[in-house]
């Protein structure tokens, strides 16, 4: 079928080698503040499965599939992690109205495979810094992790 394009894409990431956050200050006055965050992140990959069919010489159609693996370890889920596992199917079309020029329009669905009640130690640094209010310092930090996103895309190019 010379009309039909397939293409699959794997991507590894090293994510492994992030074990921890370290912040140091260096400041006297600030040391106490110091963190060590543990991050404990494994490798990822990411899968891609998509094809494009010509169904005139100047009109295309475009499907396919992505699935996003998460490096974050469970058990230290927090604001700023990339994320969670993501499921992406995508669809789009390219239309050339005369020669040399293509309009490419596209959407792509992300929907995260959330998590509920995730959640992660740290450390209350304004209790630390005020001891004599007897307030705890190990705190936990619990939420619910959710994506979803709808990302719409209009590209248009020259060929010469």
């Amino acid at each position: 079928m010379e009309a039909l394009t397939l293409a699959f894409d794997a991507q590894f990431t090293g994510w492994s080698t992030y074990k921890s956050l370290e912040i140091n200050f260096l400041s006297d006055q600030l040391t106490p503040y110091n963190q060590h965050l543990t991050k404990d992140y494994r490798n990822s990959w990411a899968f891609r499965l998509g094809a494009q069919y010509a169904l005139t010489n100047r009109f295309d159609i475009r499907a396919g599939f992505i699935v996003d693996t998460t490096p974050v370890n469970i058990s230290y889920y927090n604001p700023e992690t990339p994320g969670m596992t993501k499921l992406e199917p995508t669809l789009g079309l390219s239309f050339r109205p005369i020669k040399n020029v293509s309009i490419d329009l596209s959407m792509l669905y992300v929907a995260g495979l959330g998590k509920d009640n995730a959640s992660c130690p740290y450390t209350d640094l304004l209790a630390a810094s005020m001891p004599n209010l007897g307030l705890p310092v190990n705190k936990t930090f619990t939420a619910d992790y959710k994506v979803h996103a709808f990302v719409p895309s209009i590209g248009v190019s020259y060929n010469f």
